[in-house]
């Protein structure tokens, strides 16, 4: 299977940025203070899907990472 580049590229920031995420807590402790009953990090992580735009900007309202704040340094 042949992967654009330009995918390729958005694979790899998604996935350093769910690693940015979850920090030094386990795929799974992450999964569960989600929400979500299934290891979905470990998928999102694994590269066998991604969240969406949404899904992670309400994943970094529920770590209470204030998302205003940096897109106000843009």
């Amino acid at each position: 299977m042949h992967v654009l580049p330009a995918l390729a590229a958005y694979h790899a920031l998604s996935i350093e940025l769910l690693n940015a995420l979850r920090g030094r807590r386990s795929q799974s402790a992450l999964s569960k203070r989600l929400g979500y009953r299934s290891n979905i990090v470990q998928r999102w992580e694994s590269g066998h899907s991604l969240p969406t735009a949404a899904t992670f900007l309400q994943c970094c309202g529920r770590l209470r990472i204030d998302t205003a704040a940096g897109w106000s340094r843009c």
